[in-house]
């Protein structure tokens, strides 16, 4: 693994509701920090979010603060790959 992939964090973020996803992204993009610690994001599937982020910490606890957010959790960038086709 190459020290660029390495330094890679990518997030799954599973919704309480796939019809909430737009709401979510909104609220992600109106959130004071989290633009700045997120550098991708990407809709996956009907209830994911897939977002490649700087910091993991600061964007889990940044998240956990917003509605219809079921959960958060850190994944391979070998999983995010996948997901994303690539």
């Amino acid at each position: 693994m190459s020290q660029e992939q390495s330094d890679v964090n990518w997030i799954l973020v599973s919704l309480t509701s796939p019809k909430k996803k737009d709401l979510v992204f909104k609220r992600i993009k109106s959130d004071k920090q989290l633009p700045d610690l997120i550098r991708s994001e990407h809709s996956v599937y009907g209830e994911w979010l897939l977002l490649e982020v700087s910091d993991v910490q600061s964007v889990r606890e940044c998240l956990q603060k917003i509605d219809y957010i079921k959960k958060v959790e850190r994944i391979k960038p070998e999983d995010a790959n996948r997901m994303l086709g690539i």
